[in-house]
């Protein structure tokens, strides 16, 4: 018993202490914050359209059999006629199928076009499978697009602590923004962020490789889904805790060019 009571005291202490992920006799999943208001991020928003919708199944266009020499050069060609194709009603120009068998990539597939889908026959070890054969150290596929991104109104926050898994955030001016608006949010990568992570070297002579302020700032693109007042409610929940000490948060709203 002595024994059984030893083990219970770090659980409920974490328990007490820190953000948890509890399931009810009905299988419904609730996310416990800890006392900052911390919680677990919900991460079932991640996939096609928020995981909102079925990821639709786009008709094939073009068809890639399998080869035993390299396929990247046929199967480019084909990404690209796809790529020339006017998009339907739902943004979809088309999907390259490839066959089943393996397909030698000696290099890198890039999709520069929105609408393009490129699509196996099956994921499993008989059926579609690209291997990468090239000696650089590169990704398979490139998905690339043009950086027409129009920076708009930068607005600041009303509170200094925003916890982690949030999905509203306060600011101390919100009517600049409106329902599904893009927005950035930004937080500078500061130096004693990077002390208290102890990034900032790795032993030995490898200082040079530790995270310096320069290197980045740390971002979130979201989508506004709801205002009330100054309170903004984003279509996913934030994956850090915003704390001023550790530098100060800002949203940015954002626009692309229209075609």
């Amino acid at each position: 018993m002595v024994l059984a009571f030893l083990f219970l005291i770090p659980q409920v202490f974490a328990q007490a202490k820190f953000p948890g992920i509890v399931k009810n006799e009905k299988g419904k999943v609730t996310h416990v914050a800890d006392s900052l208001g911390n919680k677990i991020p919900d991460f079932s928003f991640a996939g096609y359209q928020a995981s909102e919708v079925q990821i639709p199944n786009v008709e094939a266009q073009i068809f890639v059999p399998k080869q035993v020499t390299d396929a990247t050069e046929n199967i480019q060609a084909a990404i690209n006629y796809i790529s020339s194709l006017k998009p339907n009603a739902s943004g979809f120009r088309g999907a390259v199928l490839l066959d089943k068998g393996i397909f030698k990539i000696d290099g890198t597939l890039y999709i520069k076009q929105s609408g393009v889908v490129l699509r196996g026959s099956g994921n499993n070890i008989n059926e579609t499978v690209l291997l990468g054969t090239g000696i650089k150290r590169e990704a398979i596929i490139s998905v690339l697009g043009v950086n027409d991104k129009k920076l708009k109104d930068t607005l600041s926050f009303n509170i200094d602590y925003t916890p982690l898994g949030a999905q509203k955030i306060q600011l101390k001016d919100a009517s600049k923004l409106k329902v599904l608006d893009d927005i950035i949010i930004e937080k500078p990568l500061t130096q004693n962020w990077i002390d208290t992570l102890q990034m900032n070297e790795f032993g030995g002579e490898t200082g040079w490789i530790g995270w310096k302020t320069r290197d980045w700032d740390i971002t979130w693109n979201r989508v506004v889904k709801s205002i009330k007042g100054n309170e903004v409610t984003l279509n996913a929940p934030l994956t850090m805790v915003l704390d001023d000490t550790y530098g100060k948060a800002q949203v940015i709203s954002y626009s692309y060019q229209v075609e």
